[in-house]
This record gives C-alpha cells, structure tokens and sequence, in this order.
C-alpha cells in the first residue's frame, strides 16, 4: 500500500509541475492586471491535475477485482 501511496504522490507532483509551467508563462506574458486575472483563474489548473490523479487512483483501485489479481499472479 506505501508503495501505491508512493505512485500516487509522483503522478500528482508530475501534474502539478506540468500545469504550473502553463501558470508561469501566463504570468510573464502578460501585464499585471491582466496576470493577476488569469492567476486566479489558472490555480485552478493544478488543482483541478491533484484532483484527477487522485479519482483516477480511486477508479483503478475500485474496479481491480480480486479474480483480475489471481489470474495475474498465477500467469505471471
């Protein structure tokens, strides 16, 4: 389960990163009063990224059925 957990930070960190760089050029490419606007409306990029990481784990967790595992580790 840490290493699960472990994933799911690195996805989420991943995502993060990728859609503050989105953030950082909007700021510089613009003015202040027009940066300050779009701030706003991009910090919810990340979090919007944090969120889909974390329903994406919980699908994949939910739908794993234990005769999916047992046919895996029995082929494997």
């Amino acid at each position: 389960m840490l290493r699960f957990y472990l994933e799911l930070r690195v996805w989420a960190l991943a995502g993060i990163l990728i859609s503050s760089l989105l953030l950082a050029w909007a700021w510089l490419e613009n003015g202040n009063a027009e940066a300050m606007a779009l701030t706003d409306t991009l910090l919810r990029v990340p979090v919007s990224a944090v969120v889909g990481v974390l329903v994406g784990a919980l699908v994949a967790v939910f739908s794993t059925r234990e005769s999916h595992l047992l046919k895996y580790f029995k082929n494997r």
